[in-house]
């Protein structure tokens, strides 16, 4: 029906004919929520990747693997989206300030318009620092000069959308037995930030890059009835013993 509309006259039958239209059951299940993940397990994992890289210090794969690794953990504890990471530019965006490393995105740089701006995770600067001194040189070559990105492939180009798609999906694959994106992440982040503290709301907004709090409410809660009721029991406990001390 939409193809009728948008190309009147024309045969669309072909799309439902294609050998590779997807049935009913996968259409439905492309507009399901992401599962949410533990990220401590996540982490555990990309660190002890990483550290196994660092200890080979053998340059080559050694250095893929390095940096897959932390890009997703990256992800995992700033919530950037895929394209801020891939146009992360050293100098502009990861600035070296006096107590350490800060990213810092301009509202035109931002999907939601909004500035972010925040330090350094505390948890990867030894592995920041590593990257930057060892891996990212080593990845630029001799030949590159002025490589403005943080993270990049050899030669010292950017990483493409495809690409970084890939790096994400394989390295959680093998590190964590699951494919995760950076939606995956973000979701992740809202969620588990709403079930420790139902009220922060606001604050899983900032988090996220967002102006307001709609967009954490609307998609990236996955905690639906089963955190709420969690949330709520333990309010009843409270409400009770409180009660119960003060007939005392």
């Amino acid at each position: 029906m939409m193809l009728a509309c948008l190309a009147p006259g024309h045969d669309g039958g072909w799309v439902a004919r294609h050998p590779a239209t997807p049935t009913r059951a996968e259409a439905t299940a492309s507009r399901r929520r992401p599962l949410t993940f533990d990220p401590g397990q996540l982490l555990e994992a990309l660190c002890k990747e990483m550290d196994a890289a660092i200890e080979a210090s053998l340059g080559g794969e050694h250095d893929l693997r390095f940096r897959n690794a932390f890009i997703l953990a990256t992800a995992t504890l700033t919530g950037l989206r895929r394209r801020n990471l891939r146009e992360m530019r050293l100098g502009t965006n990861l600035v070296c300030i006096r107590s350490g490393w800060r990213i810092d995105f301009s509202a035109a740089e931002m999907k939601t318009k909004w500035p972010v701006v925040l330090d350094w995770p505390t948890a990867l600067l030894r592995y920041l620092v590593h990257y930057l001194d060892r891996v990212r040189p080593r990845l630029i070559g001799s030949d590159a000069t002025d490589v403005p990105w943080v993270f990049l492939v050899r030669g010292g180009g950017p990483i493409a959308d495809p690409t970084m798609a890939q790096i994400f999906e394989k390295t959680s694959v093998a590190l964590y037995g699951r494919a995760l994106h950076a939606h995956s992440i973000r979701y992740t982040e809202a969620t588990t930030l709403l079930a420790r503290m139902p009220h922060a709301v606001d604050l899983a907004g900032a988090a996220l890059g967002h102006r307001g709090n709609q967009t954490v409410i609307k998609f990236y809660d996955q905690g639906t009835t089963t955190v709420a009721n969690r949330v709520w029991m333990v309010l009843q406990t409270r409400i009770r013993q409180a009660r119960d001390e003060g007939d005392r």
